[in-house]
């Protein structure tokens, strides 16, 4: 019989108990625009923020820009920041009404 190994992914947005290791990438998506919500921020705060590595934040960053749930914008400081636009708001809406509808059957 396999054990099945409690995770508990813990950050500023949010306490998730999984059963397995794994966040889904719809997990994922949320979690940056949670990150990127209310004021914009670098590439370096969402990598540390939503435990993701460069090259995988890169896909994910890439994604969000063509389906419009984030904005590039460059600040004073010349530096790229990312900012969660209204569509994306209305994702999260949504993926937390179908989080808490929906039994954990994980």
């Amino acid at each position: 019989m396999n054990r099945v190994k409690q995770v508990l992914y813990a950050s500023g947005y949010g306490v998730v108990f999984r059963l397995s290791g794994r966040r889904s990438q719809v997990e994922i998506i949320y979690v940056i625009l949670k990150v990127c919500m209310g004021h914009a921020v670098c590439r370096t705060k969402i990598v540390y923020d939503a435990n993701l590595n460069f090259t995988r934040l890169e896909r994910y960053i890439n994604l969000l820009l063509n389906m419009g749930y984030l904005v590039e914008e460059n600040d004073p400081n010349k530096k790229i920041v990312y900012q969660t636009t209204k569509a994306g708001r209305l994702f999260m809406r949504r993926f937390s009404w179908m989080q808490r509808a929906a039994p954990n059957k994980r």
